[in-house]
């Protein structure tokens, strides 16, 4: 499936493109990050902050990936907040 019509599916047919493949799929939800990052020392109190938090949590998250990768996960759909993404997502 070329990327462009992936992205233009809805989320029921993505799941319908999973279930159809035969695909297990897993939903995770990283929640609790800025509670995570505060209570590991970081924090928020300013503007200069954001960038520090938004780098640990890019690299929570890719800490999360890889350990999935490793138990033999194939494909990762995520969406994440990328600071410098300035379009409509």
């Amino acid at each position: 499936m070329k990327f462009s019509t992936f992205l233009s599916l809805t989320n029921e047919q993505i799941a319908t493109q999973l279930q159809d493949a035969g695909s297990t799929c897993w939903a995770i939800a990283l929640g609790g990050t800025r509670r995570a990052y505060l209570a590991q020392g970081g924090t928020l109190c300013g503007r200069d902050d954001v960038l520090t938090y938004f780098r640990w949590i890019e690299k929570a998250q890719r800490n999360v990936f890889e350990q999935l990768y490793s138990l033999g996960v194939k494909t990762i759909i995520t969406i994440e907040n990328v600071p410098t993404d300035r379009g409509p997502v």
